[in-house]
């Protein structure tokens, strides 16, 4: 799609009335929920509008020369969107164009974020595995098409669904956005040139040529805060602390508990040659999923086998001669502790344990010679009664 003055799409006015709610705000611009031919959109209005002759010198805080460069590396962006067609990419859908404003309509993902839910805590590591593939599929399709996106991260990572049976959950956005907004911010969440700080390989931190490998380094911070749902780099003061400790040669510690620490540690490398390219992170993360299904699929298997250990158990226990043993304090290891008067009611046990067996005669000759003591006893009795 050639940019051109006109409109592209005309959006009518009332698609920002109150009852759709701005979902974020920034340098940029601001992201507004909108409806479009009855579906359901994300509508970007940016800062500066980039028709003919929009350049106020009194408005606007740019050079002419600033302005005149950032409409250019919009135009770029909606050139390079147009194109872009792939499920694993935020979807383009136009853009409209006055002196005042500037609209882009892109696809809605209902559910924000990757960063937008760090604070819930709620991905579980399928789902984390999940977005992490879905990232890398979309990555992969970029650089075959050989687009640097040059600001991977967290934040431009948009979910659609938390369901592993889904198939998709989450997709790339913005692609361009960060160099024409990186003069007005010279925060922690933007460098000098292009990207954001945590996320910045060394190469373009160091002012080197840099290209396809450096999103896989992003890629590399992007697990690393999808796992621990958290933000990179959070103990560091400014972007400058960050860029001299990755230019360095420094990383972060990864959590050893981390599914994808062998990933991280690959993608992270200091020299762009030795990253591997999306499809070989494809392959590695096919590799976790496998090891992961078997792992779950033995505990499954241990876990039943428990189930059965504990279901025959529980029969054996509930076995009324066993309970008869049981409440004579007999030993199955084949002594026994019972008591004389007791020996009627175990020979009429039958005995399920083997080493058992060989005690049943042991104990039948022991009743033998119990009996005739007690009669002898009840006989005497008698007779000194009589006398």
């Amino acid at each position: 799609m050639i940019i051109k003055q006109n409109h592209l799409y005309q959006i009518n006015q009332n698609i920002f009335n109150s009852q759709y709610s701005t979902l974020a705000k920034g340098s940029f611009g601001t992201v507004y929920k909108g409806v479009f031919r009855g579906q359901e959109i994300a509508i970007k209005e940016l800062s500066a509008s980039i028709g003919e002759d929009s350049y106020n010198p009194i408005e606007n805080t740019l050079t002419k020369t600033q302005y005149t460069e950032d409409v250019s590396e919009v135009k770029k962006e909606i050139n390079l969107m147009s194109k872009l067609r792939s499920i694993y990419i935020v979807n383009f859908i136009g853009v409209s164009i006055t002196r005042a404003h500037t609209y882009m309509l892109m696809e809605y993902c209902r559910f924000g974020s990757v960063k937008s839910l760090f604070k819930q805590k709620k991905l579980s590591d399928t789902l984390k595995l999940d977005i992490a593939m879905d990232c890398a599929r979309g990555m992969q399709y970029l650089h075959s098409n050989k687009v640097i996106h040059r600001d991977l991260k967290c934040d431009n990572l948009l979910l659609i669904s938390l369901s592993h049976h889904t198939g998709l959950r989450a997709k790339i956005s913005d692609f361009g956005t960060s160099k024409m907004i990186s003069r007005t911010d010279f925060s922690k969440t933007m460098t000098k040139d292009v990207g954001t700080p945590a996320y910045v390989a060394p190469e373009i931190i160091n002012g080197e040529a840099y290209s396809l490998p450096c999103d896989v380094y992003s890629y590399a911070i992007l697990l690393w805060a999808l796992w621990e749902e958290a933000e990179p780099y959070e103990e560091f003061k400014n972007a400058f602390k960050i860029q001299e400790f990755v230019s360095s040669g420094e990383r972060i510690s990864i959590d050893p508990k981390n599914i994808f620490s062998l990933l991280i540690e690959q993608c992270w490398e200091q020299e762009p040659a030795e990253r591997p390219d999306f499809g070989e992170i494809i392959d590695e993360l096919i590799a976790i999923q496998k090891q992961r299904r078997r792992q779950k699929n033995s505990a499954k298997k241990t876990q039943s086998l428990q189930g059965d250990l504990e279901s025959v158990d529980s029969s054996f226990k509930n076995d009324n001669n066993i309970r008869v043993a049981e409440s004579l304090n007999f030993d199955f290891r084949g002594s026994s502790s019972v008591a004389s008067s007791d020996l009627k009611y175990v020979e009429s046990i039958e005995f399920l344990n083997p080493e058992v067996m060989s005690d049943k005669k042991h104990l039948s000759n022991k009743k033998k010679n119990v009996e005739p003591s007690n009669c002898s006893s009840d006989i005497n009795t008698n007779k000194e009664a009589e006398i």
